[in-house]
């Protein structure tokens, strides 16, 4: 499976608009693995972030996969489509 991957580097010291913008994509995206750095540099000091994520299309397939595997392992629906695959017709007879 091939990962994307998003760097985000927010400066120390003074508010910016990448602490929100690196949130909400970290809110809205599956996340893999984040790493980071501190870096200093001359007048820049801030904190650098590697972000690997899933894309949407991965991230509905996984989690249509997993909804799809708890239904499968649920012993209440699988008794149930037992007995309406092979009781009930027999009691309708």
């Amino acid at each position: 499976m091939d990962l994307q991957i998003k760097f985000f580097s927010v400066p120390v010291g003074y508010e910016s608009d990448v602490e929100q913008d690196m949130n909400q994509f970290l809110r809205h995206h599956k996340i893999v693995n984040i790493r980071k750095e501190f870096v200093c540099q001359s007048d820049q000091i801030c904190w650098c972030y590697a972000v690997e994520y899933l894309s949407d299309s991965q991230k509905a397939d996984t989690s249509s996969s997993e909804k799809k595997k708890k239904r499968m392992t649920n012993p209440k629906l699988i008794m149930l489509k037992y007995f309406h695959r092979m009781i009930l017709p027999y009691m309708q007879k």
